[in-house]
């Protein structure tokens, strides 16, 4: 069996047998799930990440649904993300990021408006 050069451990994988032809034609079907209850925002920010990087996307929720509790512990996916590997996983990142950001937005923005329907106040904000 081959031996790792960076563990001196055997390597059920050694890096020759990997063929990077192989690797570029895989694309496979990635899931991006609801990890909290929130409120989704910043789809079509996430949708060019994606898009730029050769990768299809279909969302399953859209633009200000609001996730529940149970989807959030079931990781109820939100989009489908087809493409190749290393192009989702390049993408991957930056789009959770700004998934996350817009959603934590949105989800701010809508406690305080709760609050104040809940005030019954007609005020505006600055």
């Amino acid at each position: 069996m081959p031996m790792s050069s960076s563990t001196g451990m055997p390597s059920a994988f050694p890096p020759e047998s990997v063929q990077p032809d192989s690797l570029s034609d895989f694309a496979p079907l990635h899931d991006l799930p609801a990890c909290s209850s929130q409120v989704l925002a910043g789809i079509p920010f996430a949708t060019f990440v994606f898009t730029h990087l050769e990768c299809e996307v279909e969302w399953l929720r859209d633009e200000g649904h609001v996730i529940s509790e149970a989807e959030a512990k079931a990781k109820a996916p939100v989009a489908k993300v087809v493409g190749p590997t290393r192009n989702v996983l390049m993408a991957e990142r930056t789009a959770l990021n700004i998934l996350s950001r817009a959603s934590g937005v949105a989800t701010a923005a809508r406690a305080a408006m709760d609050v104040a329907v809940e005030h019954k106040w007609h005020g505006k904000v600055a």
